[in-house]
């Protein structure tokens, strides 16, 4: 049931933005194909207390392709890497890693000729595993696991020329009542990025 509840608002939204990019001025004038990578920072993480000794990567990556079919609407596509996180007690080791692939509808709105606002809202699919090794010679597991789930985001966009511009944006990705290999049911990411239009 929740799943179907996601579903249905994503379609509607996307109608909803749809419809709002089909009273553009002049779409003809803001439609490309862009591809981009954003560098930043998530909360992916384990929740360490005393006497645990944690890591996690300093940067998290993302590499994204789209299209804008007016100046109030996109689709874009992204791949998203969130690194891999340790934590060890003793003899005792245990990392994750997780990445996620995204399909999301974009609301734009023109601040000016070179800047926008937009908000995001799509669906993700992702994957994470977790390895352990026990101490004393008592061996390893291994485990994966993978959640769908609602992504949510917003941003500001800035066009250096016709082709380059810059972004900024902060993505929260649901795994819904259930968590993905940490102690976490979402994760979000605050990251910057470069966008090439063609």
């Amino acid at each position: 049931m929740k799943s179907k509840s996601i579903i249905r608002a994503l379609v509607l939204s996307l109608t909803t933005l749809a419809a709002t990019s089909a009273m553009a001025d002049d779409p003809a004038a803001s439609t490309s194909f862009y591809v981009g990578g954003n560098l930043g920072k998530s909360n992916f993480k384990f929740k360490c207390s005393d006497g645990v000794s944690c890591s996690e990567p300093s940067v998290n990556f993302k590499l994204l392709a789209g299209y804008q079919f007016s100046p109030n609407f996109a689709v874009e596509g992204a791949y998203l890497d969130f690194g891999t996180i340790k934590a060890s007690v003793e003899d005792f080791r245990a990392k994750a890693r997780v990445h996620s692939f995204t399909l999301a509808g974009l609301g734009i709105i023109p601040l000016s000729n070179e800047a926008k606002l937009f908000g995001k809202i799509g669906l993700h699919h992702s994957r994470g595993k977790l390895d352990i090794d026990f101490p004393d010679g008592y061996g390893s597991s291994s485990s994966s696991d993978h959640k769908t789930g609602l992504l949510l985001g917003a941003g500001l966009q800035y066009d250096f020329t016709g082709n380059l511009a810059g972004r900024v944006e902060y993505e929260r990705l649901n795994f819904g009542s259930d968590s993905l290999i940490s102690d976490r049911n979402n994760i979000g990411m605050f990251s910057v990025g470069l966008l090439y239009k063609f």
